[in-house]
């Protein structure tokens, strides 16, 4: 993959040059470097900030202790005797899988610009959000006193979306020749959002328990996965910006010679 300064600086000026004010496809009229590093952009932010493997347990294994019945020992003329306990398993289990679809395959990633307009003081302010697509798997299983009253799995894909609202100033470096074009950008707003979630399969019994788990599910990722990725997310975000500072450059005259030779 390229450097970061690469995906992240070719991203953002290719989206900025090319983006309207109203919803745009992004891609349009970009060349197929920037359209490149735009997607590598986009599975960067993806895959720093979505777990691609989640797992989450409720009751799972729960068991309960009953009564197993007497021992008896024979202590010369005395018997002992002891009452005997035993742990079945019991209650209601819930268990739940995510795993991020692979970001880097085009087609599990839609970019759309929402906004993109120049700031009083120069800056430029943009809207992204990024979908990207999610594999969960969720089995529910019902036990009463160690017998199985039921096992139901559901496989479902979602959909979920990251909208960043940012803004970016640019400066140039003239103590370079030729001059270097310096990105200084600031997340404002980060935010993970369920768009959808659409159930795949249901094992064989199919009844509204299997309709109760795909609702489980769905409020599974609402009320669980995605506020504990949304923790923070912009503050992430600039953590990771911050870390890569001194690269967020580019040199002016490589990047125009790239578009003028795409053209």
């Amino acid at each position: 993959m390229k450097s970061f300064r690469t995906l992240l600086a070719t991203a953002i000026l290719g989206l900025a040059l090319q983006s309207r004010a109203e919803e745009t496809a992004v891609f349009q009229g970009l060349p197929d470097a920037e359209t490149k590093a735009t997607l590598q952009w986009a599975a960067y932010l993806v895959q720093a900030n979505i777990p691609p493997h989640y797992e989450s347990k409720k009751n799972w294994g729960a068991t309960k202790r009953v009564y197993a019945g007497i021992d008896v020992d024979n202590d010369g003329l005395k018997l002992k005797t002891h009452r005997r306990y035993r742990d079945v398993r019991h209650g209601k289990w819930l268990k739940y899988e995510i795993e991020l679809q692979e970001p880097t395959n085009s087609e599990n990633l839609k970019i759309e610009v929402r906004r993109a307009e120049t700031l009083p003081d120069g800056r430029i302010a943009m809207e992204v959000r990024i979908e990207s697509k999610l594999d969960i798997d969720a089995r529910q299983e019902r036990w009463n006193y160690g017998l199985q009253l039921y096992s139901v799995s559901v496989r479902a894909s979602a959909r979920v979306r990251m909208t960043i609202k940012a803004t970016f100033g640019i400066a140039i470096d003239y103590s370079r020749i030729p001059p270097d074009v310096l990105f200084q950008p600031q997340v404002d707003f980060a935010e993970l959002k369920l768009i959808d979630l659409e159930v795949d399969q249901i094992s064989k019994l199919g009844s509204d328990i299997a309709e109760e788990l795909g609702d489980i599910a769905e409020r599974l990722l609402r009320d669980e996965y995605l506020p504990k990725q949304n923790e923070k997310l912009a503050q992430k975000l600039n953590a990771q910006i911050e870390r890569q500072r001194d690269k967020l450059r580019i040199s002016a005259s490589d990047w125009l010679n790239q578009r003028l030779s795409a053209k």
